[in-house]
């Protein structure tokens, strides 16, 4: 399966969770439909949320195969960063209703990641002399963690420590999907996700700095419209 297809099927499903989230939710606090019994809204509502959890491992794995195979880390990174801080406004508006600090998006999460195992890596490096590289990179896997932590990002350090498996067994990846299921056993449902990874090709379907930025800018708009959709249902 290409890595485009894997990209594709996450950011479909992230659309539903974040549909639930941003209207459903808001049809469950106050109801404006008030035809459908809030029960069936309820089942319909938890459905949506479940199938959202397919996304975030996905991309917790291509950030990881991104590592490996960007030519530009710093580039990567920084992509990351802006789109993060690009994505946080419609972020907070579209799944919280105002600006808050409770949570910050899942690109921050993905950043935080991407560095966490570009530091896991030169630790190794560092350290690979004095045998205590195993030491140093569990150092700045609990750095990452932390930082996840503190700024309460989406999926916080178990986000992070999610890409760290999968840049860790990137080799056996039976192995690593088998971790990260157990790393996420509270979100069953992503069951669906690691067993689509097992059957990544490493290919790429297409390439281009298009396709690359409309991947990247799909997280701010989708949001937005998402946003737009709840001011149109409040009115």
């Amino acid at each position: 399966m290409y890595s485009d297809v894997l990209k594709i099927i996450a950011m479909i499903c992230m659309v539903i969770d974040h549909a639930a989230i941003a209207l459903m939710k808001l049809a469950l606090d106050a109801p404006i439909w008030s035809d459908i019994p809030l029960d069936k809204l309820q089942i319909l509502f938890e459905v949506l949320r479940q199938i959202g959890r397919v996304s975030f491992p996905i991309f917790c794995f291509m950030i990881a195969e991104g590592f490996y195979k960007t030519k530009n880390r710093a580039g990567y990174l920084g992509r990351l960063i802006l789109f993060a801080i690009l994505s946080e406004i419609p972020f907070d508006l579209a799944l919280f209703g105002e600006l808050t600090l409770q949570k910050q998006n899942t690109m921050f999460t993905l950043a935080i990641g991407l560095a966490t195992i570009w530091g896991m890596q030169k630790a190794q490096r560092k350290y690979m002399a004095t045998g205590w590289e195993g030491m140093a990179q569990l150092i700045a896997l609990a750095m990452g963690c932390g930082g996840a932590y503190l700024l309460r990002t989406d999926y916080s350090y178990q986000g992070v420590a999610l890409i760290a498996i999968f840049y860790l067994f990137r080799e056996r990846r039976w192995c690593a999907c088998l971790l990260g299921y157990l790393s996420m056993i509270y979100e069953p449902y992503t069951i669906v996700a690691f067993i689509l990874l097992l059957f990544y090709n490493g290919k790429r379907w297409k390439t281009g700095r298009v396709w690359q930025y409309a991947l990247y800018l799909f997280y701010p708009v989708h949001l937005t419209v998402l946003y737009g959709v709840r001011m149109l249902l409040l009115k």
